[in-house]
């Protein structure tokens, strides 16, 4: 039986390993989000154009009609300065990216958490509700209704933003399967899809629908809970224009053009420079497509 639980804990470590190691390698050749595609499209053509120009240069890595005298760097060091500048600017546009990435994401997600536990407190003070179990019922339903089709409606606008299209069928966030959206009168849903802010008026909507039961006792909350649950709402709506702010206002202009005008002079003048520092046709082609892949 040892001998037995031996084999078998080898074998579940010897599944774990291939298992990590296939997902690792699945990774590398995913598709899916990948930049690898787009930015081997670039770096492709530059790398063909440099072994073409090696292949025609003498055995310095000149051609033997040079016009724009390109061919006068005796050393690597302007080509090193200028490479390592634009290094810099796309490393610091690439953190600011993923900053902004995670910012998005944590407001995302603070704003369905606050509003979630802004439902859970109202439903828990309705379990102590004296009033009948109809009205109790018919404000639960008619809250996490409304909660769901707020989420719903969030995630739509901040991904909106992202759409050029004018087609609503592109936006995921429309396809999200909803509460029980029939619930809700009929006036209502129509008055709320052709509002331009759903956002605010389903916030609005559910603030009104708490003041009114604690006002008829369909629920009793205290002043504190009261103003406390009010101010979760307001924070989740905080979290929400966080993420818009986020995803409507895009990166620095002149900063971004500063950029892609560097990039290209890089794409430009990579196969003609590198040819003169490597001696063969193939590592010729193969550096010039790693510095533009890299920095693409």
């Amino acid at each position: 039986q040892a001998c037995l639980q031996s084999v078998h804990l080898s074998l579940r470590r010897g599944m774990g390993w291939c298992q990590r190691h296939c997902r690792t390698f699945l990774r590398l050749i995913q598709w899916k989000g990948s930049v690898f595609p787009k930015a081997g499209l670039v770096a492709l053509p530059c790398g063909i154009v440099g072994a073409l120009i090696k292949l025609a240069a003498d055995k310095d890595g000149r051609l033997f009609i040079d016009f724009l005298n390109i061919y006068t760097l005796d050393d690597a060091n302007s080509w090193t300065a200028f490479s390592g500048l634009i290094g810099f600017l796309i490393v610091f546009r690439t953190q600011e990216a993923y900053s902004r990435f995670w910012n998005g994401c944590t407001a995302t997600h603070k704003m369905r958490t606050l509003w979630f536990s802004a439902c859970g407190n109202i439903y828990a003070y309705c379990r102590i509700s004296p009033a009948p179990r109809e009205q109790v019922w018919k404000l639960q339903g008619t809250l996490i209704r409304l909660l769901s089709m707020l989420h719903a409606a969030a995630l739509a606008e901040i991904e909106e933003i992202n759409v050029d299209s004018s087609d609503f069928t592109m936006i995921k966030a429309f396809k999200f399967n909803l509460i029980d959206p029939e619930g809700i009168d009929e006036e209502s849903l129509k008055y709320m899809k052709s509002c331009d802010s759903k956002v605010e008026l389903l916030v609005v909507w559910i603030q009104n629908l708490l003041i009114e039961s604690n006002r008829d006792e369909v629920i009793k909350l205290p002043p504190p809970v009261m103003s406390r649950i009010l101010q979760v709402f307001e924070n989740g709506m905080s979290a929400f224009h966080d993420a818009v702010r986020i995803t409507q206002i895009p990166f620095p202009f002149p900063y971004t053009q500063t950029c892609d005008i560097l990039l290209v002079m890089h794409w430009i003048a990579a196969p003609m420079v590198t040819p003169q520092w490597c001696k063969a046709v193939f590592w010729t082609g193969f550096f010039v497509t790693l510095q533009v892949f890299i920095l693409w």
